[in-house]
């Protein structure tokens, strides 16, 4: 192999990780968020019956609260959930005053 082909594959391996990392992949994580840790993990895992990593609004009426914000969090509008905005529904029940929660807000 020549020093400019082993170069041009380096760089493309090193393109295809950084995309991996931000998410530019099927999982549709967006740049600067972060996985899904701890309860909220678990709560997704066993929201997500099929385990196709992704919550269908099927799947979403295992939980009232998440079935009413659905449309709401669905970022993309593709009708499923992926964890980057199950994690902001996460966010918006821990912080219910924030714009798109769910609780009550401060006037």
């Amino acid at each position: 192999m020549s020093k400019l082909s082993t170069t041009l594959t380096m760089v493309a391996l090193t393109a295809g990780l950084i995309l991996t990392s931000y998410g530019a992949g099927a999982g549709g994580m967006k740049a600067g968020s972060t996985a899904l840790q701890g309860e909220e993990k678990k709560e997704f895992l066993h929201l997500d019956t099929n385990g196709d990593g992704l919550i269908d609004m099927e799947e979403a009426r295992q939980s009232p609260q998440l079935t009413s914000e659905f449309s709401t969090i669905d970022s993309n509008e593709d009708n499923q959930l992926d964890e980057a905005e199950f994690a902001r529904f996460e966010e918006l029940e821990q912080n219910p005053g924030q714009p798109g929660g769910s609780g009550p807000t401060s006037d």
